[in-house]
């Protein structure tokens, strides 16, 4: 029984492997025989790095790029992603999923744009998570460090209990970190507010806006991994206009120690 076992599970092992290593060897083929004509990437194969004499390899997490193919080689693209593609189902399915709708695929994956593409428009912004605080309803955690560090907590906790009355020290014993938080009260009372939208930068939302020459109207995309069989004008578009509801500089709060972005709402 336990032999049973054990080959079941090499086989779930070979079969990642099994992905890992067409991904690789596709990414690589794509590399060496496309034409760059955007890229926003860290790296558009995968890593290699030597550890003690042993060759390890990582996937890049993303890949942004438009990559242009030859017709011939576009159409071999489509053949080699279709087994990576294939392999990372078997490998998922290996893993228990019972229902390949359920899969969801890797960021990195190519995106294979119609022939009829003329243009694509990059559209970059910024994306941010807001949420509402408001009055008895949550802690803020204003800083954290390491027990290691103790110093600079009590160092941090006269400074912020000075602004803040609620403020508390935290020891968590499981994740060996000491965090100071107060009372969301502390804030809305400070500007004199029954709720603050608390807004936080995430980062960049990265779209894509193609073009066709043909009669259909443009589509957005993920700016992912997008390959296309010619040459096509690529435009850098600029950011979006804010709405007139959306959150104005003038109107933002300024707290010491939080790192949101506060806003009070309008009367």
């Amino acid at each position: 029984m336990n032999n049973v076992l054990v080959f079941k599970d090499m086989a779930e092992i070979n079969k990642w492997r099994n992905f890992f290593v067409l991904e690789e060897e596709l990414l690589k083929w794509l590399d060496e025989n496309g034409t760059s004509l955007v890229n926003d990437s860290d790296s558009t194969t995968y890593v290699e790095k030597i550890v003690q004499g042993i060759r390890l390899t990582r996937p890049p997490k993303y890949i942004r790029q438009v990559l242009h193919l030859t017709d011939d080689l576009y159409e071999e693209a489509q053949a080699r992603f279709a087994d990576v593609k294939q392999a990372f189902v078997d490998a998922k399915l290996d893993d228990g999923i019972d229902d390949e709708a359920k899969i969801r695929f890797p960021d990195r994956f190519p995106i294979f744009i119609d022939s009829a593409a003329s243009q694509i428009n990059i559209i970059k912004n910024a994306a941010y998570k807001s949420k509402v605080l408001k009055r008895n309803d949550t802690q803020l955690t204003l800083f954290k460090c390491d027990v290691e560090t103790e110093h600079l907590a009590l160092d941090m906790f006269d400074k912020i209990s000075a602004v803040y009355p609620s403020a508390e020290i935290f020891r968590s014993l499981l994740s060996k970190t000491i965090s100071i938080s107060i009372n969301g009260n502390d804030v809305l009372d400070k500007f004199d507010a029954s709720e603050i939208t608390m807004r936080e930068y995430t980062g960049t939302q990265y779209r894509a806006k193609i073009v066709f020459d043909d009669e259909r109207e443009s589509e957005r995309e993920k700016y992912g991994f997008l390959i296309v069989p010619h040459s096509v004008a690529i435009f850098n578009t600029v950011p979006q206009k804010r709405r007139n509801d959306a959150y104005k500089e003038e109107d933002r709060l300024h707290a010491p120690f939080i790192h949101y972005d506060l806003y009070k709402k309008r009367q």
